[in-house]
């Protein structure tokens, strides 16, 4: 345990308190972790990177945020990693938005 948990549980005087204060204080973490990833995918664009390399990326952005709990559902997945293509991809992009079913 880190000395900054340890220091907010120092208040707690059962067990349970300090059970119910280490779960809110992940729960916190969390959701925080979830913003940042939440972020991350809304900041991510290919740029100069490969295609392999921008798409792991993304799935990998997607694979934390189910891990903290969020799954990102698949038509958000790939609507997020077609709006972070570049312009010479835009033919492509429009015709995959077109579909009705992004899954």
């Amino acid at each position: 345990m880190s000395t900054e948990v340890g220091t907010q549980l120092l208040h707690c005087q059962t067990a349970k308190a300090i059970w119910v204060e280490a779960r809110s204080l992940a729960e916190a973490s969390t959701k925080a972790r979830i913003m940042v990833y939440k972020s991350d995918l809304h900041r991510t664009h290919k740029g100069g990177m490969k295609m392999e390399k921008f798409l792991n990326n993304m799935k990998t952005i997607s694979d934390q945020l189910a891990f903290a709990g969020a799954p990102l559902p698949h038509d958000e997945l790939v609507f997020h990693t077609l709006n972070g293509l570049d312009a010479e991809y835009n033919a492509i992009v429009v015709k995959l938005l077109d579909q009705t079913n992004l899954s």
